[in-house]
This record gives C-alpha cells, structure tokens and sequence, in this order.
C-alpha cells in the first residue's frame, strides 16, 4: 500500500516536472522577439545613463564613479514620494522606470489563451489535472520574470565594465548630482537585496496575478489592471501597494517613509502563494473547451 502511494506521488512529481518543462519551452518560443528588443530597450536605458554622467562630468568637470550598482539603481529608482504631496504640481511618472515595468507585463502577457486555444486542451487532456497544467503556466511565468531581470542585468553588467567594472556600494556623489538623493543609508549588505532579490521577488508576484486576470478576463484587461496599480504606487506613497517597493527612492533608508524592503520581499512571497491558489482553484471549475473534463475523465480503478 505504502509502495502504490509511494509510485503516485512520483508519478505526479513527473507529471508537474514535465507540464513545467513544456510550458517553459512553449513560452521561450512565443517570448523569444520580446526579449531581443529587451536587449535594446536596456542598451538604451544604459546608453542614456552613461551620457548623463558624462554631461555632467564635462559641465563640472569632475570625474564621477559609476559601477554596476548605480546603473541598477538609476534604472529601478522610480520617483520620491513628496513629488506628489504639492497639489499645484503636475503628476508624471518616471519613463525609464514605467516603461521597464509595463514592458515586462507585455512580454508575460498572452501566452495562457495562445494555449488554451491551441496545444493547451491537448496537452490538459493529457496531464488529467487542471492543477498540473495551471502549474506549468505559474512555472514559466515565474522563470521569464527571472529571464528578464537577467536580461538587465547582463546588458547592464557589460555597461559598468567597460565603464568602471564592478566597485562595491553606491556612488553618493553620483546619485546625489543625476537625483538630488542621499543613498549613504543604504548599506552594502542590502544592495543585492534592494537591486536583486526584492525586485525579482515582487514582480514574480505581479506577473502571477497578471496571469490570474489574464486567465479569468483578457490579455488587455491585465495590462490595464498593472498599469493602474503601477500609477496609482507611483501617486500614493503606502506600504499596501506593491508598486511603492519597486521604486528605490522611496526605500525607508533613503525616503524615510514606511517602505521596508522586508515587506516588499513578504507582499511578493504572499503573492505568489495566493495566485498558486486561486488559479488552481478557478482552473478547477472553468470549462476549458466546452466539456466537463471531470465527467470525462477515468474513474479510478478503471
């Protein structure tokens, strides 16, 4: 008895490996243009970073230090919070910043209804368990949010070294003349942390709900949702939205504000679990192709 529970639950481990492995194939192959003009997007943003250092270097001249660290944190930076606490003063949130966080919802979009669509049924059919088959689309969209943060920080890493290379910290001076804005609060231990593993962990869990609504709506309507949450971060300076966590400068060491970036890597973690769950449990009742797998499907025994 022990032996056919034993035999089961690896039958079903392989079944999650192998959903896992398809849809990550899948999505490489449908994402694949989108993240060659990532390539170019962050080239730009890199190339224009690099000519604002200069510019200033020429006009004061001094020579500025800029590594790996500060590329990073003039891209994820975002805008400070008393931006916005003036009434008379027009709203406008950051380009480089918007655009890298909108793109990464377009290139995460769409790829579950080609499925459903397409191979998707096929494939369901197959598994026999709507919780493997919406597992395999979590598992992609997990690793190409990862994907595209590596993809920044590739581009990104080959900037600083044919710049400077990678010097530890942050340059004080730097951020202080391109940003009015004091980062001697942030310590060299939560660097990485700040630049790597919160941003990465929270957008992980906004793709995943990106997902959830483009599963239960549109494509479109997802993209509309994630544009009003990234807007309305930007407006309100408050720990319960996510967007708030992606902008650096609103970080407790540099703002002062309540913006901690152990309740940013908690609200993605959080996230994370909570559209698991309840794109398994929609997954569970939703009519995939107009058949009720749950009668079709073999009874036990049979």
């Amino acid at each position: 008895m022990r032996n056919e529970k034993n035999l089961s639950m690896m039958n079903r481990v392989i079944s999650y490996l192998r959903q896992a492995i398809y849809d990550c194939k899948r999505g490489f192959w449908f994402c694949w243009k989108r993240f060659l003009i990532l390539f170019i997007i962050i080239i730009f943003f890199d190339f224009y970073i690099t000519k604002r250092v200069i510019d200033y270097e020429h006009i004061n001249r001094i020579k500025l230090s800029i590594g790996f660290w500060d590329y990073l944190f003039q891209i994820f930076q975002g805008m400070p919070a008393n931006i916005v606490q003036n009434k008379m003063s027009f709203f406008e949130l950051p380009a480089m910043w918007l655009l890298f966080h909108l793109f990464l919802t377009f290139c995460m979009s769409g790829y579950i209804q080609q499925e459903e669509q397409n191979f998707g049924q096929q494939v369901l059919l197959r598994t026999k368990s709507r919780g493997i088959w919406w597992s395999g689309k979590c598992c992609w969209c997990i690793l190409g949010t990862a994907v595209y943060y590596c993809i920044t920080y590739f581009v990104t890493a080959l900037f600083a070294l044919f710049r400077q290379g990678f010097q530890p910290g942050l340059s004080a001076q730097l951020h202080e003349l391109l940003s009015h804005i004091d980062v001697s609060g942030i310590g060299n231990k939560n660097i990485f942390v700040i630049l790597v593993l919160m941003p990465v962990i929270l957008s992980m869990g906004l793709m995943l709900f990106q997902l959830l609504i483009s599963s239960i709506f549109n494509p479109l309507v997802s993209m509309v949702v994630q544009t009003v949450i990234l807007s309305v971060s930007g407006y309100f300076c408050t720990p319960f939205l996510p967007g708030n966590y992606l902008m650096l400068m609103r970080l407790s060491p540099v703002s002062g504000e309540n913006i901690k970036w152990e309740y940013g890597i908690s609200y993605g973690i959080l996230l994370i679990a909570a559209c698991l769950l309840t794109g398994k449990i929609y997954y569970s009742r939703k009519d995939l192709c107009g058949l009720n797998y749950k009668q079709n499907l073999p009874r036990r025994g049979k």
